[in-house]
């Protein structure tokens, strides 16, 4: 289970009071603290109400995160690959960056797609492809970008034998850091 940043610092925090526990436990077992020097701390926060107001919000803040920690549940990982194939000898399977790697071996076929970078997600029944492309200048795009939807779907669905549900274009300026180059 991988830990959000603020559940990391719940746990860091929760941590820290144990072992702050475990040394006042530890203290009062050596005779470093004595009972009576508890009985006045405890004293002092009973007479003053700014203490009991500081140490209630303290204490209800930290049942709370106790809670939030004991009853998080850690989220399923999203499934990265396609079925391409069950049989009673199990199953094939392939990956998503395969997938893509696919997609984007044909796009570099094309000579008019200076770049693109595929993004590929699981739907019911097969895959879907969203794609950020960028095309040399004076094209036409619209033919261009229906020439490379079908190649990049019949290359898809011939290699790794996936159905290609979707195959969305997205058309954007040339940019050298979003996109890998063709």
């Amino acid at each position: 289970m991988k830990l959000r940043v603020f559940d990391r610092v719940v746990m860091t925090v929760l941590m820290l009071f144990c072992i702050g526990v475990g040394a006042v436990a530890l203290g009062f077992a050596w005779n470093l603290f004595s009972f009576p020097v508890l009985g006045y701390m405890l004293l002092e926060v009973e007479l003053s109400l700014l203490w009991q107001i500081l140490i209630t919000v303290i204490a209800l803040v930290w049942i709370v995160l106790c809670f939030k920690v004991i009853f998080s549940v850690p989220k399923a990982p999203r499934e990265r690959h396609a079925l391409i194939k069950k049989s009673d000898d199990g199953a094939i399977l392939i990956s998503l960056q395969a997938i893509e790697a696919i997609a984007t071996k044909y796009a570099t076929s094309m000579v008019e797609v200076r770049e693109m970078k595929p993004h590929t997600a699981l739907q019911e029944g097969g895959i879907a492809m969203r794609i950020q492309v960028s095309f040399k200048p004076d094209i036409d795009i619209p033919a261009i970008s229906t020439q490379l939807q079908g190649g990049i779907k019949e290359a898809i669905e011939q290699q790794a034998g996936v159905p290609v549900r979707e195959i969305r274009l997205l058309v954007e300026t040339p940019s050298n850091k979003s996109l890998a180059p063709v």
